[in-house]
């Protein structure tokens, strides 16, 4: 929530969504999204097999009533943040640690045939 909106934290320090990463802003808003999901597809409130006709009938029957109620929107999970970095750049990293990761592989498996080996 905290990359939400601003809000004073203590007497002398802000809560400041600027200081949230974009990675743990996307986190949050992707679990709230995963969340409102569930109960979306789920239909718990007013499909037939609602789990508030158990609880809660008379609820039940008032919302159903209710015909000209506003329709749920179903839900959008955001983007993934941006990195400031272009696509051949993220993907040169990403296979240069793909590299390095298989060059140590390689390395860690020498060392092994050769432990093993000389015993």
């Amino acid at each position: 929530m905290r990359s939400l909106y601003v809000e004073p934290t203590s007497i002398s320090d802000w809560n400041r969504p600027a200081e949230v990463s974009a990675t743990d802003a996307h986190s949050f808003l992707q679990d709230t999204v995963n969340d409102y999901s569930g109960r979306y597809h789920q239909g718990y409130i007013t499909s037939e097999q609602s789990i508030l006709k158990d609880i809660d009938q008379e609820l039940y029957d008032a919302i159903d009533r209710l015909t000209n109620r506003p329709q749920l929107p179903p839900p959008e999970w955001p983007p993934l943040p941006t990195t400031g970095l272009s696509t051949t750049t993220v993907q040169t990293r990403r296979f240069r640690g793909m590299l390095i990761a298989g060059i140590v592989t390689v390395v860690v498996l020498a060392a092994l045939f050769l432990f093993v080996i000389g015993r």
